[in-house]
């Protein structure tokens, strides 16, 4: 009998393969956010449209058994400037750009707005690629746009001064859109009646209130409430505390960070 001996190295060959595209794999995946791992779980029985990873970010459509509901706490929202290229014909990819210095990742989320569609996508990037760009189609086929969805990017651990949220919060924009105010969206926490603020320049500056555009008076319950920032607001870390009054015993006060670019 004549022996291949050619086999021992298409095995080695194969192995080796196999070992390179495993390690491609947890490369992949550990560039993933930690909470889009945990969604994977929640994605949409329409395998098509489900939330899982796709390249380099997870999208797609969440079930809404898998979704949490109302919180005491405030929640930011969306963080940016005009999106209105933001979304683009499907034979083109959609589009964020940012102008933030420092850091090393920024996790980038894109979620529908309301409980209609539960379309999310989550990605993590380096802070010095400076623009994001994906894959529209799904996006196009849900028939998005920049008016039905938030749009959120933060660095972590960079807000120390706020106990209950360490985000960093970093503004998005479409390209070649410039000049345009800052919008800052929030879910104002249940209970909260008005809200009073101050705007420091950190580490201790304290801005003029018009330089933030916050809505006065009786707000509604779980209320979408929308802080516009002036563009003229010098580039730096800014910390927004919040003074709302409340009824019972929730929170009180809360606090976000920002970097203006």
């Amino acid at each position: 009998m004549q022996t291949d001996c050619r086999t021992p190295f298409l095995v080695l060959e194969f192995s080796r393969r196999l070992l390179l595209s495993s390690l491609l794999a947890i490369v992949c995946l550990a560039e993933i956010p930690d909470d889009c791992k945990a969604r994977l779980r929640q994605g949409s029985t329409k395998l098509d449209d489900a939330y899982k990873i796709r390249g380099d970010r997870c999208e797609g459509v969440l079930n809404k058994s898998g979704l949490s509901g109302g919180t005491a706490e405030l929640r930011v929202l969306g963080f940016h400037g005009s999106l209105g290229a933001m979304l683009v014909p499907a034979n083109r990819s959609a589009e964020v750009e940012w102008r933030s210095k420092g850091g090393s990742k920024l996790r980038i989320a894109v979620v529908a707005k309301g409980d209609n569609l539960l379309y999310r996508m989550d990605t993590l990037q380096p802070v010095d690629a400076a623009v994001y760009k994906w894959d529209s189609s799904l996006i196009q086929r849900l028939q998005l746009t920049p008016e039905t969805v938030d749009v959120l990017a933060w660095e972590d651990g960079g807000a120390q001064e706020c106990a209950s949220d360490h985000r960093l919060y970093v503004p998005l924009f479409s390209p070649a859109q410039a000049g345009q105010p800052i919008v800052l969206e929030l879910a104002i926490p249940r209970g909260a009646k008005t809200i009073s603020h101050r705007l420091t320049r950190l580490p201790n500056q304290i801005m003029r209130r018009s330089l933030v555009n916050i809505p006065s008076g009786r707000v509604q319950e779980n209320a979408r409430f929308q802080i516009s920032i002036d563009s003229r607001v010098e580039a730096g870390k800014y910390r927004l505390d919040l003074d709302f009054d409340k009824s019972g015993e929730l929170p009180r006060f809360a606090c976000v960070q920002f970097q203006m670019p």
